[in-house]
This record gives structure tokens, sequence and C-alpha cells, in this order.
């Protein structure tokens, strides 16, 4: 905090998990005897690393109060695998693949994802009867194409404690009532491929040659999902907070859905990632609790 009301906070935050495993298949009976034996070693790691910087500044003038919020997260996830197996083992109880003299094979891959954000925010209240707020985020994934990797999300809401008016002061039984609206417009990149933006081919060999085969068809104008969501509702304390509640109204529209759009197989794949088609879902949701005894 170095002045009144700012301050400033980082965090960090590291997942690594390392796994090693192997199989060692009999060489004497059981399904791996016809092959006399078999080994397999495989290593998978996983590792992810978040970072997040917030400013926070509080600011009082009479009855008006503000809280401003600006910021900066990043997300970086890796994962790297690799195996290797073999058949007819030499030592009988040796798992590596080099105690095998048959059929030895092995493999590996790796996969990144990142995201990026910038958020910001400001709430303000008078009196602690009128409330208002607005956030806006900047927002980017490397599951899509640089021309179309960064998204623009932001809200606004407002609500009102009807029961701090002075025209309700005579219900007494009335500890909360208030009114709460919003609006906002949220993003999702979770789409089932972490490069869904460019072709992916698999390497195979054709009488001794490289070969590529298309594994993965992209598209690279695939962009961010958005969803907005309205809400409307109030909240209630009643009878010394022995009856509370909420009754709210939402609607939510979700569009440039991320979806897999099935195409012939003739054409040499059977889908392709795009954004298309909308889902709308609206209801009423009640929610009351009560104190009997």
């Amino acid at each position: 905090s170095p002045i009144e009301g700012l301050k400033l906070t980082g965090s960090l935050g590291a997942y690594i998990d390392n796994t090693r495993y192997n199989v060692l298949g009999n060489k004497y009976y059981g399904q791996s005897a016809s092959y006399g034996g078999t080994a397999q070693q495989e290593h998978i790691r996983t590792s992810a690393f978040n970072q997040q910087y917030l400013a926070t500044y509080k600011k009082s003038f009479g009855m008006n109060n503000f809280d401003v919020l600006l910021g900066y997260e990043s997300y970086d996830y890796r994962y790297e695998y690799s195996y290797a197996t073999g058949q007819n083992l030499y030592k009988d109880y040796d798992f590596t693949v080099n105690n095998t003299i048959d059929n030895k094979r092995g493999g590996g891959a790796r996969d990144e994802y990142s995201t990026r954000g910038i958020i910001s925010r400001i709430n303000y209240d008078f009196d602690e009867k009128y409330f208002a707020s607005a956030s806006f985020r900047r927002d980017a994934s490397s599951r899509f194409h640089k021309d179309n990797r960064w998204g623009n999300f932001w809200s606004v809401g407002a609500s009102w404690v009807m029961n701090k008016e002075e025209f309700m002061s005579d219900l007494t039984w009335i500890n909360l009532l208030k009114v709460k609206a919003s609006y906002g417009v949220q993003g999702n990149d979770n789409i089932l491929n972490d490069y869904a933006y460019v072709d992916q081919y698999s390497l195979s060999n054709d009488n001794d040659n490289q070969s590529l085969v298309l594994g993965y068809k992209a598209n690279k104008d695939l962009t961010w999902e958005s969803s907005h969501n309205f809400n409307i509702g109030i909240d209630f304390e009643l009878f010394d907070r022995r009856l509370n509640g909420t009754v709210e109204y939402f609607n939510r529209q979700t569009e440039d859905m991320l979806y897999y759009k099935p195409i012939p197989s003739s054409m040499g794949y059977s889908r392709v990632p795009m954004n298309m088609g909308s889902v709308r879902n609206n209801g009423l949701e009640i929610d009351m609790n009560g104190i009997i005894i």
C-alpha cells in the first residue's frame, strides 16, 4: 500500500506433474507370453504457470464511494508425452525397452496453451443506498489466429437498497429489499484443439519416403464465442432476517458458438471448427430460506 487507498497485489501460481509409467508383460504366461514378454515405458510431464497483478484504489468524497481495479493476468500450460514399447524380453524382470529385441517403437507429442488478460472495474455507491458498477476486460487466447486472438468483454450493473429510503422507514419488518439489474458479455475459447487455426498433419512412411496425411482441418477465422447475459431481480430479508431469498429473471444469448461442422468425408476430413449458430436460455430463479425455530 504505497499511498492511502491504493493497494498493489501480485500472485504467482505453478503446477508441475511428472509421471513415469512402466509396464512389464510376463514372458511365460498370460497375454504377453506369445510375444516373449513385453516392456513399455511412458513419461508424462504437465506444467502450468499463472501470474496475476492487481491495483485497487478506494476513495470516498462525502457519501460518494469509489472502488477502482486495474489488473493483468497470464496463464501458460504445457503438456509433453513420450513412450516406447518392445517385445521379446531378454531378462525376466527388466521393464526397460532396451531389454527387448523385437518390434521396438516409440513416439511423443507436445501441446501448449496460453492466455493473456487485461482487467478493469469500477464500483460506485452513494450513501450505501445506490450502487453501480462497470467492468471491461480484454483477453487473448493462443487457440486462435493472431488476427483474431483478442476479444473484448464488458459488463454494467446497478442496484437500489429500497428499505433505506425514508418512505419505507415504518416497515420495520423489512430488513433488506434490494432491486438489482446487470448486463454483461463473457468470452469462451473452449474448443477441443489448442491449434484450431492451423492445419495439422501426421507423418507416415510411404515406401520409405516421408508422407504427410491431413489429420485436422483448421479455420484461421475462428474466434471467441460470446455469451450475453441479462439479469434483473430482488433480494430480500424479512422478519429480523428469519426469511430471506432472491427472485431473479435471466436471459442468456450465446453467439458465434464454437462448433465442429460436419463435412462430407470425400473432402478428406470429416469436420471443421467454426463460429456458427446461437442459443438462448431464459428463466426465473427463486431461492428462499427460512428459520422456523
